[in-house]
């Protein structure tokens, strides 16, 4: 008689073989999927166990918010600079510590910058429809918001590219993501974020 523990093992070894499987061959289609899923999560434990809403506050808007720009924006952009640009920049360092050390310092740097300027302007705009509040917002967090991607994703970057596949840096990256996107949602729908929650740096307007 099978264990419960062999059945749910088992089950899980098949379903990430097909998530890999699905990596390799349809890579788009399948980062997409998994990024909208990722930000439908991490939006829910945002406002359940963060915010404390009750089911009647819950705003099923900003989820949708969330996941539409996952899904349509983060994702593809994710796609072509993990997938292709940054790959064709690194690939003339021969020397892998050279490698990993650029890749890392560009994913925190050039990547972190802008794809936490377009998605707060994002989110903001479908939120509110106005281009002057998408603006303010990003002024107000972009700098606690880099401070601390740069902390929680250079450790992540440095783990994807010194130790994984890139078929694996994926899944290990939305693994990762899940908790990034639980504070992204707070960040960018709290009107005054909490200081100590989200870690703002010394010298920071507060």
């Amino acid at each position: 008689m099978t264990s419960p523990f062999r059945t749910i093992f088992n089950f899980a070894s098949s379903a990430f073989s097909r998530y890999t499987h699905s990596l390799i061959h349809s890579p788009l289609k399948t980062k997409m999927i998994s990024s909208c899923l990722i930000s439908m999560f991490g939006d829910t434990v945002c406002q359940k166990l963060i915010e404390k809403k009750s089911w009647e506050d819950f705003s099923f808007k900003r989820t949708l918010r969330q996941c539409s720009v996952s899904l349509l924006y983060t994702a593809p952009i994710g796609h072509l600079w993990f997938g292709i640009l940054l790959p064709k920049i690194v690939k003339p360092l021969t020397y892998k510590p050279v490698r990993v050390a650029t890749s890392v310092i560009l994913d925190n740097t050039v990547y972190a910058s802008y794809i936490i300027t377009t998605g707060v302007f994002l989110l903001e705009l479908l939120k509110t429809g106005s281009v002057e509040a998408s603006v303010n917002n990003v002024q107000k967090k972009f700098v606690t918001m880099f401070w601390n991607s740069a902390q929680f994703w250079c450790t992540v970057s440095f783990i994807n590219h010194t130790f994984l596949p890139m078929h694996y840096r994926v899944v290990f990256g939305n693994s990762c993501g899940v908790v990034w996107q639980i504070y992204m949602s707070y960040m960018v729908n709290a009107a005054k974020p909490n200081n100590e929650l989200v870690g703002v740096p010394s010298g920071t307007a507060k």
